[in-house]
């Protein structure tokens, strides 16, 4: 190889040394190699110079590092209180954001607990002219499809179920569920005990066999292995444990154990639609391929059902979106884009404080510039001490983020799907350590760029005691920058307040006071039909002559709690086409007579259910005011006959109020009421209304299940205010959480305020004194104070309200009752955070104020 090649070679490898070491030591280097290459065989002197060149120069960058990590820590001890305010800001912007990703991450990033879950896909029925998007499979169809079907590997089915395990231990109800014997093997997991079900299970006559879940082996049978093949009484009769499920097995949601869904086609009817379906996409199957084909099934059924399924098709998606809905991957992802505006501002904050801080030591940087060190070095100091800041910041970030995890755990698990699996793991952490390093390189570019274009002849005149205009502009544009994202936060919380406030302020349509509820599962082995009616028959007799008890009264379902909510069809009278165009959904319950006097819900016309409903021979029914208009319009129906899909023909005997049925943020729906105990449904809740606190009958009620039954459980036990705060739990957090970060970022823009303000007014102290000693009054001062730092919070409001304007269709789709441009809320904030602003700006011009001229002069 020429020497010259080898030179040039030989002096790009030189740049693996840092610049200070080339600088100083580059030149003798170059000459000792020109003389080697000289005097040895370079066969031999490349693989020495390589290795020790590697060596050296990573010897160098430690030292160099070492030096400068030693450097930092010192000017940070010298500055305890800046030290402690930079890392406890950065601490609050990483901790917040790092919290918020681990519920993303749970929810939206981690893969679901099945091996390739993007071949899973939920299929419902849809009825587009009834307006049903969504709705439950019934069996016959789920049969068919299962049979002509060819896109699937697999199909399966499952339903809700109630059992109630006795035997060893207190009586306890459990939430099951009905699984086809494919479901195990269609979702690719295997049980962590024994086996799934086999297909002949699933038979009308086939074994009574039980599948446990993880979670109930290890809190009832203590993590006992045996229990797999024993028996166990499940609502009155026994059943063996055939297998262990693992946590991923978690449909119907939350259930804990499951036996097999029977299938009897003889006893089923195609237009009852109680199942739910999912299915494994055939390898190379898209999901658009499978749906058309499974829709071109739904349409030749039509047309081979038209009794049961005229109008009725289907509607596929991943499961992924079935698990976590739009909705609440909507609200996580203006929670978590919301929240990432936290550590923005606090990088800002802390980048002014390193440039508050780099002006004061300005002359100092001055003078070591002028003995000879480079500004990449000075450079290097500074770009240390902000990564010591990131660094320490992330690791209290870090802290706090699993402190608030554990919080924001208990506060979401019950609101969102996969809530009970936000914790810190690894991606959390790195997360923690990304952002810190990424705040780090953020804040640090600000002193950097000043260092890079200080004027060194000016710096040494200041004597660090003023501040360039372009020094000023910046520290300015980052104040700007802070109270513009607190107003976009503040704006957001606001909305999402006022959200929750129309929510808790909704028309419910019953009175939810002093109202208490509990299921009861009776099982029909032990309770057929009439025992089952003389059993709640006597409960409720009880009750209503217990000490403080006012009323009671069973039902299927409550308003936003548990029971059945399943839609049913009316035929409209007005025509004898019993089309799907003439027919309303509507919810429906079965109810005993004095359930509208237990809610209050007001009887509108007509008359309650009353003994002559209870016995066989008449059909009557109640129905919905909304129900009665969209079907009779103004007449009055009283009387009237009434027929269901199901081609069961009723007689309306009364007309009651609108109840809000399945959630605060929907509009009342139609509803039809059927006596009870003459119709019983397997699962039906006990309500009462107490003369105090509903939640001290909760004894009273269990002690009058006892005398009727011992080994009879009750479960859900829970106020009706409870229900209604559990519906209403998401957008509480949402609105919550929005409001803390909002407050953090508020204060932290004050402080920026504060800290921009005030270091100004230091640095014109002289300036400021002479104003004073020229005739200025203490007022002037303060007003020129006060403007430069209204003017900033202006125009950060401004630029905040335009943000936030321009983002509303984003915010919009989680509030309730209110625009996302709502004029009233916007202005209300503004004021709201110019009024912040004012104050946080009074302290530096009262200082201003009140500066000595005198003593302002002889600093100089």
């Amino acid at each position: 190889m020429p020497a010259r090649v080898s030179e040039r070679i030989y002096r790009l490898l030189l740049h693996c040394y840092p610049h200070d070491f080339r600088v100083e030591y580059q030149p003798e280097m170059i000459a000792l190699f020109r003389r080697r290459m000289r005097d040895e065989n370079t066969a031999v002197l490349w693989p020495e110079t390589a290795a020790g060149l590697v060596c050296t120069s990573l010897k160098e960058h430690l030292r160099m590092s070492f030096q400068d990590l030693k450097y930092a820590l010192r000017m940070l001890r010298r500055a305890p209180v800046f030290s402690a305010a930079a890392v406890l800001t950065l601490a609050l912007g990483v901790g917040a954001n790092t919290a918020i990703f681990s519920v993303v991450n749970a929810v939206m990033l981690q893969p679901l607990p099945f091996p390739e879950p993007a071949r899973l896909v939920r299929i419902w029925e849809t009825n587009p002219k009834r307006n049903i998007q969504s709705f439950s499979a019934s069996v016959p169809n789920f049969v068919s499809w299962k049979e002509q079907a060819r896109c699937f590997e697999e199909i399966g089915a499952f339903g809700g179920a109630s059992l109630n395990l006795t035997g060893d231990g207190e009586p306890e109800r459990l939430l099951a569920g009905a699984i086809a014997a494919n479901v195990i093997p269609l979702l690719r997991i295997k049980p962590m005990l024994g086996r799934a079900f086999l297909p002949e299970e699933e038979r009308p006559n086939g074994a009574r066999v039980t599948i446990l879940s993880e979670r109930l082996w290890r809190r009832r049978f203590a993590a006992d292995p045996a229990i797999v093949g024993r028996s166990i009484e499940l609502n009155g009769a026994l059943r063996q444990v055939v297998g262990i499920a693992p946590a991923a097995l978690q449909f119907p949601e939350n259930a804990e154990i499951w036996v097999p869904m029977r299938i009897d086609l003889a006893r089923e009817n195609r237009g009852n639609h109680v199942i739910s379906v999912i299915a494994r996409l055939r390898d190379g199957v898209t999901l658009a391929q499978a749906d058309s084909q499974l829709k071109a099934i739904a349409a030749a059924m039509e047309q081979t059902y038209p009794g049961s399924n005229v109008g009725w098709s289907v509607r596929m998606a991943p499961f992924y979106d079935w698990i976590v809905p739009e909705r609440i991957r909507t609200a996580l992802t203006v929670l978590f884009g919301a929240v990432s505006l936290v550590p923005l501002t606090a990088c800002v904050n802390v980048a002014n404080l390193l440039l508050a801080r780099a002006v004061s030591r300005s002359r100092e940087t001055a003078v070591r510039l002028a003995m000879g060190a480079s500004r990449r070095r000075i450079a290097r100091h500074l770009l240390t001490e902000s990564s010591v800041l990131a660094v320490l910041g992330g690791i209290a970030g870090a802290l706090l983020a699993y402190w608030a995890v554990a919080g924001l755990k208990q506060l979401l698990a019950d609101s969102i799907p996969r809530g009970t699996e936000i914790h810190v793991d690894a991606p959390v952490l790195a997360f923690a350590l990304g952002i810190s390093i990424v705040t780090g390189l953020l804040f640090g570019i600000a002193p950097l760029h000043q260092t890079a274009h200080a004027n060194l002849n000016h710096a040494l005149k200041e004597g660090g005691r003023t501040s360039t205009a372009t020094r000023q502009w910046m520290r300015q544009a980052l104040v700007v920058a802070e109270i513009a994202m607190a107003t976009m936060l503040a704006i957001g919380a606001s909305l999402l307040a006022q959200s929750f406030g129309r929510l808790q302020n909704a028309q419910l349509g019953f009175q939810p006071e002093r109202l208490l509820t509990a299921q009861i599962s009776l099982p029909p082995a032990k309770y057929p039909h009439a025992a089952a009616a003389t059993f709640y028959e006597r409960l409720l007799e009880q009750l209503r002559h217990a000490p403080g008890v006012s009323d009671a009264a069973i039902s299927s379902g409550v308003p936003m709690g548990a029971g059945d909510y399943t839609g049913m069809a009316a035929r409209s009278p007005r025509t004898t086409d019993s089309t799907a165009a003439e027919m309303t959904q509507a919810d429906w319950r079965m109810v005993s007579a004095d359930y509208f006097k237990t809610m209050r819900i007001p009887l509108l016309r007509g008359r309650v259910f009353g003994p002559e409903d209870q016995g066989e021979n008449g059909s009557p029914i109640m129905i919905s005011g909304l129900l009665a208009r969209r079907l009779y319009g103004d007449e009055n129906v009283v009387g009237r006959d009434f027929e269901l899909e199901i081609k069961e023909h009723f007689t309306i005997v009364g007309v009651v109020g609108d109840v809000r049925m399945n959630s605060l943020n929907q509009e009342p729906s139609p509803a039809m009421y059927f006596p009870a105990p003459r119709g019983l449904w397997p699962n039906m809740t006990v309500v009462l209304r107490a003369q105090g606190d509903p939640l001290h009958a909760e004894a009273l009620l269990r002690s009058k299940v006892r005398e009727l039954d011992a080994r009879q459980p009750i479960y859900n036990v829970r106020s009706m205010e409870n229900w209604i705060a559990r519906d209403g739990s998401e957008a509480r957090t949402n609105a919550l959480l929005l409001t803390i970060f909002a407050l953090v970022a508020l204060a932290l823009a004050a402080v920026g305020v504060y800290g921009v303000l005030s270091y100004s007014v230091t640095q014109r102290t002289s300036e400021l004194g002479i104003r004073i000693a020229l005739g200025a009054h203490a007022w002037d001062v303060m007003r020129l104070v006060l403007r430069e730092g209204m003017l900033l919070a202006l125009v950060g409001l401004a630029v905040g309200a335009l943000g936030a304007f321009a983002l509303r269709r984003t915010i919009e789709t989680i509030l309730f009752g209110v625009h996302a441009d709502d004029p009233g809320t916007f202005v209300t904030v503004m004021f709201t955070l110019a009024i912040v602003s004012l104050l946080a700006c009074t302290v530096p011009a009262w200082r201003a104020g009140r500066i000595d001229p005198l003593l302002a002069l002889r600093q100089e």
